[in-house]
């Protein structure tokens, strides 16, 4: 992804979190590095750890510029920025000067919608009641809570569970497959994100209209 291309002006939040992975790109150096950020002073730097890069002190003596890339709700972000300072102990980690601008790729085909509608997944015999976080004509997000802290999901990426939720247009809740993206589980709650498979036309047709009413809300909120 090259930086230089379409950047545009940073907003006020640059959509990171603790602990978010980060991939470092050096300037002469031939391989990334991950790192984990770990904290920031709003407009003014951010730290992250970082592995034992030969070479590091060089770079960071010259306060040498990096490339950082970081993944958030299905966009790759990415910026310039200058190595500030490295320290060894008590902890090693790396300080980088505030991005100015940045770049956004969208990995997404459609752009989903955040949302909270109550929704039901099935797979084989189990029924999962939770919610959608997020929609889009091409996917979803679902989240659920298990019993218990220690009790695995049962789903996993690569397989295929049933959704349903209340679509405006459609009488009842239709059940649309899903292909399991990735399944994320913090403590009881389990975060699904997945792919809609062989979506009937006017159920297709029925998502879009949902999904521009709720754009509207979230459009309405921001005014």
């Amino acid at each position: 992804m090259a930086i230089d291309a379409n950047e545009k002006e940073m907003p006020k939040g640059i959509g990171v979190e603790w602990g978010m992975r980060l991939q470092l790109r050096l300037r002469n150096f031939t391989e990334s590095y991950w790192s984990t950020l770990v904290g920031m002073d709003r407009g003014q730097y951010l730290i992250c750890t970082t592995p034992r890069i030969p070479g590091i002190w060089v770079a960071v003596n010259g306060h040498e510029e990096a490339v950082i890339r970081y993944l958030y709700r299905g966009v790759v972000y990415g910026f310039k920025s200058r190595l500030l300072n490295l320290i060894d102990e008590p902890f090693r980690l790396l300080f980088l000067s505030y991005p100015e601008n940045i770049e956004t790729v969208n990995l997404r085909q459609h752009q989903r919608i955040p949302c909270l509608v109550p929704a039901t997944a099935k797979k084989d015999d189990a029924v999962y009641n939770g919610v959608l976080l997020d929609l889009s004509l091409t996917g979803c997000c679902f989240a659920f809570d298990t019993a218990s802290d220690d009790e695995e999901p049962g789903i996993g990426p690569g397989q295929e569970i049933g959704v349903s939720f209340q679509v405006a247009g459609l009488t009842g809740s239709p059940m649309i497959n899903v292909e399991v993206v990735n399944v994320r589980k913090r403590g009881r709650k389990v975060t699904i994100g997945g792919s809609f498979k062989d979506l009937k036309d006017d159920t297709l047709a029925a998502v879009r209209t949902h999904i521009e009413m709720i754009q509207e809300f979230v459009d309405m909120e921001e005014m």
